[in-house]
């Protein structure tokens, strides 16, 4: 079983964040202004809930049955391959929106650009993994999977039972 991680994808900016915070935070002890403490402690806080939220300990792994969502207590979700249902495919940047029944059973592989806050370790053997595991008659080709997104594209074109609860 394939096991793919999420990890950030926006390294820089909560450093960056914490660093000037902690700047800020530094030149407010010394000068006085508790407002700068504050402030610069508050940056820093906020960088450092960045790195260390659970979304990063969040592991994705393939079946041949599904694609499961799990952390460190255990599964948490699971998408049926057979109840994906679409999957907008954007070939030359390598990304991919799977849409599930809900929200929580639907995920961006993101390629070069793609509007997913988070990246994926090995993402090129994901991708792979879902144009295998999803039927071709669920896969449809865009030119992007932000103008998908944008022009709203009918999400559910393929019939699947709606009222199916996932485990």
């Amino acid at each position: 079983m394939p096991e793919f991680r999420l990890r950030p994808r926006y390294r820089l900016l909560p450093a960056s964040a914490a660093g000037i915070g902690g700047g800020i935070a530094v030149f407010g002890a010394l000068q006085g202004p508790f407002a700068l403490v504050a402030v610069g402690g508050a940056a820093m806080a906020m960088g450092a809930a960045y790195w260390f939220s659970p979304t990063w300990k969040i592991r994705l792994v393939t079946t041949d049955e599904d694609l499961q969502f799990h952390t460190s207590r255990g599964r948490i979700n699971r998408l049926p391959w057979a109840q994906a249902r679409r999957v907008f495919v954007d070939r030359v940047h390598g990304t991919c929106l799977v849409v599930g029944s809900n929200a929580e059973t639907s995920l961006i592989v993101p390629g070069v650009g793609a509007p997913a806050p988070y990246d994926i370790d090995n993402k090129a053997a994901l991708f792979a993994e879902i144009m295998a595991r999803v039927a071709p008659s669920r896969q449809r080709e865009v030119a992007s999977i932000e103008q998908a997104i944008a022009d709203k594209l009918p999400w559910t074109e393929v019939d699947v039972d709606s009222s199916t609860k996932l485990p």
